[in-house]
């Protein structure tokens, strides 16, 4: 073989062998581009503009790639981080689920000389800034860049003021809302975050005007976080199930006691109810309002407990 002729054989089997390379390499890619994940979504609004009835009861779990995740948010419709199989949005309704999210705000709520918080004229809390993440910043986040899929925009953001959101793919799907959680709460550990972004059930708005600063198919949370979210949600619900026990055992002498002194149960609760002050706008005591009626209901049931709160807060 001449020179010449060895020279054309190395090249072409060079060329042969970095066209194979290119071929593995893009078929990795379309791979990871076409990997099938589970997601729940909203399309009854857009944006920020919904009827919370609707928006409580009508996301529909599907299977889908990134890019389809990409296109309901574009389209404004909300995502849930939980699936709810058909059921009304909560909780008590998660099923499980594929991916994790954050919000980052860069918000916090305004708080006056008393640490007390501020509303404005219609009752709404005044949030002011408060530095946690830039999209620059998570861009350049050594975590971000290795784990997150996808972050977008919110209908909120502004240039100088960012608001946007972190989509972390976990390696499988993970059945359960304390598992979902327990796996959350790693991740929070990880980065700053809005805290409201634990619930399994919570709902993130997409925007007409979002924007993907990163897609990365490929990224996924780490593996060994499934395995010890499950055993950190299995010991939770054993403490739970001995807090249940323990509180059932206090109802039931608690319950002795009252019939052996002769209360009047109801009236007892009447008579308490006249000294916490009724839900009104600007009160202010949402979460105290919450407490009772979570109260009323776990003592008389959903139906007697509307009815006995109507009357107590109207």
């Amino acid at each position: 073989m001449s020179p010449l002729q060895q020279f054309n054989h190395s090249v072409s089997a060079q060329s042969a062998g970095q066209s194979e390379t290119f071929s593995a390499v893009k078929t990795k890619l379309e791979l990871i581009e076409s990997r099938i994940i589970k997601f729940a979504f909203n399309a009854t609004g857009t944006n920020k503009d919904w009827d919370f009835k609707k928006l409580a009861g009508n996301f529909i779990d599907v299977e889908g790639t990134l890019a389809d995740v990409q296109e309901h948010i574009k389209a404004g419709h909300a995502i849930c981080a939980g699936l709810l199989n058909g059921k009304w949005r909560s909780k008590a309704n998660i099923i499980g689920s594929q991916w994790l999210l954050l919000d980052i705000d860069n918000s916090n709520i305004a708080r006056d000389a008393y640490d007390k918080p501020i509303k404005d004229e219609n009752g709404n809390y005044i949030k002011v800034y408060d530095h946690q993440l830039t999209i620059e910043e998570a861009l350049a986040h050594p975590f971000i860049k290795k784990h997150c899929a996808l972050i977008y925009t919110t209908a909120s953001h502004k240039p100088d003021w960012h608001k946007f959101r972190l989509v972390f793919l976990l390696p499988e799907y993970v059945q359960g809302a304390d598992t979902v959680e327990a796996c959350t709460r790693f991740l929070m550990q990880q980065l700053p975050h809005d805290p409201a972004c634990k619930d399994a059930s919570r709902v993130f708005y997409g925007s007409t005007e979002a924007e993907f600063p990163l897609v990365n198919p490929e990224a996924t949370l780490p593996a060994e976080w499934i395995s010890e979210a499950i055993a950190i949600a299995q010991i939770e619900r054993v403490e739970y199930q001995l807090r249940i026990q323990e509180i059932e055992s206090r109802r039931k002498e608690w319950r002795e006691i009252s019939l052996t002194e002769g209360w009047d149960i109801d009236q007892l609760i009447q008579n308490a109810l006249s000294f916490i002050p009724p839900r009104t706008p600007g009160s202010g005591n949402y979460d105290e309002c919450r407490q009772v009626l979570m109260a009323l209901v776990n003592h008389y049931g959903a139906t007697d407990a509307e009815i006995i709160a109507e009357q107590w807060s109207p």
